[in-house]
């Protein structure tokens, strides 16, 4: 059973995604897992790391970022 929820959204900059994070004292990190609920995981183009024990995974889906 997944934990994992999706959100349907368009981000066309990473640069401007990746500033928002760091302004927020999070990193935006490329090619990685996302930690989900009980050690679940999933892969993620861009994982937000999160300062507590989860993360939110961005996927680039066609011509999106």
């Amino acid at each position: 059973m997944s934990h994992f929820t999706t959100i349907k959204t368009q981000i066309k900059d990473v640069e401007a995604l990746r500033s928002a994070v760091n302004e927020l004292g999070l990193r935006l990190i490329p090619n990685t897992e996302a930690r989900g609920y009980i050690s679940n995981k999933t892969k993620g183009d861009y994982i937000i790391r999160l300062k507590g024990p989860y993360d939110i995974a961005v996927n680039q889906q066609g011509m999106g970022m």
